[in-house]
């Protein structure tokens, strides 16, 4: 069973601390997980409390992960101290604090350090910490790959393709999924290597033009995991709404013939002509509905700005590619 106690799991990249989270739960074989934001409106709500503190006669042993836990407040960190007194027995919470390092310097803010929930995980070995996945560390994260799928590597192939992938641990682990499929007999060759995909980051333009065309799906949600960790002031939810929702008004003009409307430059409107034609008016109308529902379930509270971005890409991926 994981030790009681509060978990605190300090990286910046989501998939490193999923697999930190599902080695700590390994031993109890099936559990339950559910998730809080720390950057939500109400970040702790009562149902969180009622989880922390309640256990079910009959139900699962659960996991309680709060994402960016680096964005809580005083009041939170003292109730969380407070609470874990009663901290149900079949009840793990894992903090996540996602913030960008700082040097070597783990991002741990002054006011949790000082408090009692922060010092006695580091008295009892429950803080978890890496910077991420840098040209130092990636060797070893990508030899931990090989050993598990029983991949050997030729000479010079396993520092080509270290120093090809991608610094995102998702990312990479669906390019090393490539190239264990392209790996004859279970070995890669230095020039496996090339079969990764540039993974520099897409610009603003290049996602919402890959995105309405059904194109590079890999690197556009690449895109939207690396919007995630991002402060909230740079992230693409809002600009990506504004310039999706320009364009579907752009793509009902063309198909109702009127053309002449369209305050673009002629090739944005060659662009788009033949996309808009493809969807139809349904599928253009279908797609402010869309954005809506991201923009209402944000402001109303019920998603955070992540969740909606997700779900947003996700369904217009499926209507711009179903067409």
């Amino acid at each position: 069973m994981p030790a009681s106690g509060a978990y605190f799991y300090i990286c910046p990249d989501i998939e490193l601390i999923r697999e930190q989270i599902q080695k700590c739960m390994q031993s109890i074989g099936e559990y339950e997980s559910k998730f809080f934001w720390g950057d939500d409106d109400k970040a702790l709500p009562d149902i969180f409390w009622q989880e922390l503190q309640i256990a079910g006669l009959f139900s699962k042993p659960k996991a309680l992960i709060v994402r960016r836990a680096q964005l809580l407040k005083t009041e939170h960190w003292n109730a969380l101290s407070g609470a874990m007194r009663t901290q149900a027995s079949s009840v793990t919470l894992f903090l996540c604090l996602e913030g960008e390092w700082k040097k070597k310097t783990p991002p741990v803010p002054a006011l949790l350090a000082k408090k009692d929930i922060y010092q006695n995980a580091e008295k009892h070995g429950l803080v978890w910490q890496q910077q991420g996945l840098t040209q130092h560390t990636m060797s070893r994260f990508v030899q931990n790959w090989a050993t598990r799928e029983n991949i050997q590597f030729a000479q010079g192939a396993l520092q080509a393709i270290a120093q090809a992938l991608p610094h995102d641990a998702y990312a990479a682990r669906l390019e090393l999924d490539k190239l264990s499929l392209a790996a004859d007999k279970g070995l890669l060759q230095e020039e496996h290597a090339r079969l990764i995909a540039p993974h520099a980051e897409m610009d603003f333009f290049q996602f919402t033009d890959a995105l309405s065309k059904g194109e590079h799906m890999q690197s556009i949600w690449q895109r939207v995991f690396a919007d995630h960790r991002k402060p909230g002031k740079e992230q693409m939810l809002f600009p990506l709404l504004a310039s999706v929702a320009r364009e579907a008004r752009m793509m009902m003009l063309i198909v109702c013939g009127e053309e002449k409307k369209i305050k673009a430059h002629p090739y944005v409107k060659k662009l788009k002509t033949p996309i808009a034609r493809r969807l139809g008016k349904a599928k253009i109308s279908r797609i402010f509905d869309l954005l809506f529902e991201a923009e209402f379930g944000v402001k109303t509270g019920q998603q955070s700005s992540e969740q909606a971005l997700e779900l947003l890409v996700s369904k217009l991926s499926m209507l711009y590619r179903a067409s």
